[in-house]
C-alpha cells in the first residue's frame, strides 16, 4: 500500500438477509439507522439480497462504496428539509 492511499469502505452487510423484519425500527416503525441508531433516511438494497439503512451523515460517508453493491436506493434525506 503506497502512503497516502486508503482502501476504500466496504459496507457491512453483517446480520441482514434482506428481510426487513430483521432491521432496526422504532416502536413507531420508524427505520434506524444501521452505524448509528438515529432515522434513517436511505435504505440500500444489496445485490446480495440484504437491506441496509442509513442516517443522511453515514450515507454521505459510505455513498461511493455503497454504489458498487447497491441494486436500489430509496433517498428521502428531501425529508430532513421539511423539518
Amino acid at each position: 500500500m503506497s502512503v497516502g492511499h486508503h482502501p476504500k469502505p466496504t459496507p457491512s452487510t453483517e446480520g441482514h438477509t434482506g428481510d426487513t423484519s430483521q432491521l432496526h425500527h422504532t416502536e413507531e416503525g420508524e427505520m434506524l439507522c444501521d452505524r448509528c441508531g438515529v432515522p434513517a433516511y436511505v435504505q440500500v438494497m444489496l445485490d446480495t439480497g440484504g437491506m441496509l439503512s442509513w442516517c443522511a451523515h453515514h450515507y454521505r460517508e459510505h455513498q461511493e462504496a455503497l454504489f458498487a453493491y447497491a441494486i436500489s436506493v430509496q433517498d428521502e434525506r428531501h425529508l430532513l428539509e421539511a423539518q
